[in-house]
């Protein structure tokens, strides 16, 4: 009995050793990063869609819909929405090439558990969908459409040559709701992968921020 007691320990404490070591040579591994310019992508895609969605949210939340608005709700739900246009427009320039990036340099090992990892996946692939999907299907109603596209300072003719005029009102109808559904999906998909990645940061005490934030070096 003394012998198994003893035979015990002494596994124990191997074993105990080498979860120590283990942890040990974790702690002293570096944090794997992004690639510079996929980190570049990912603040400007980041704030990009901050911006669409928080002006999207303003102008449907905080002013009724447009047969309801006096003068100064039109003017002032009008600028939200040119701005997220205009935004929009912008981060499709963003979106494919970005996309490019994430195949060319797939992203640094997973973090936490092999569950976690999984749903970080999940995650990122939903999200680089988002990227990818809402500024083209954005762009092809309007262009499509009879209002044209926003650009901060002007506004590009829609296909058809003439603001008013639809080129294609069915497809631009068809965009317009792949764009909505996109959107509604991106108002909760956000959020949660804010949270998993806030998780790791404060809860796992892992630095994740650090491996995707392009102003560390």
């Amino acid at each position: 009995m003394v012998v198994h007691h003893n035979m015990f320990r002494t596994s124990l404490g191997r074993f105990s050793a080498a979860a120590e070591a283990a942890e040990g040579t974790a702690a002293a591994a570096p944090l794997q990063k992004y690639h510079i310019v996929t980190r570049w992508f990912h603040l400007v895609s980041g704030a990009g869609m901050v911006t669409c969605v928080g002006t999207i949210l303003a102008a449907t939340n905080l002013y009724p819909e447009w047969s309801k608005c006096n003068k100064e709700q039109t003017a002032a739900k009008g600028n939200l929405l040119f701005w997220h246009k205009s935004t929009g427009l912008a981060m499709l320039f963003v979106a494919w090439p970005r996309t490019v990036m994430r195949l060319m340099y797939p992203r640094p090992a997973h973090l936490g558990s092999s569950l976690e990892g999984t749903l970080a996946s999940l995650s990122h692939v939903l999200m680089q969908a988002f990227v990818v999907v809402l500024p083209t299907s954005g762009f092809l109603m309007s262009y499509y459409g009879p209002y044209g596209l926003p650009f901060f300072v002007t506004t590009f003719k829609p296909k058809s040559g003439e603001f008013g005029k639809a080129a294609d009102a069915q497809f631009s109808s068809f965009a317009h709701t792949i764009h909505v559904n996109a959107g509604l999906a991106l108002e909760y998909m956000l959020p949660i992968h804010v949270a998993g990645a806030t998780k790791f940061a404060l809860i796992d005490k892992i630095p994740v921020f650090s491996r995707i934030n392009p102003l560390v070096a």
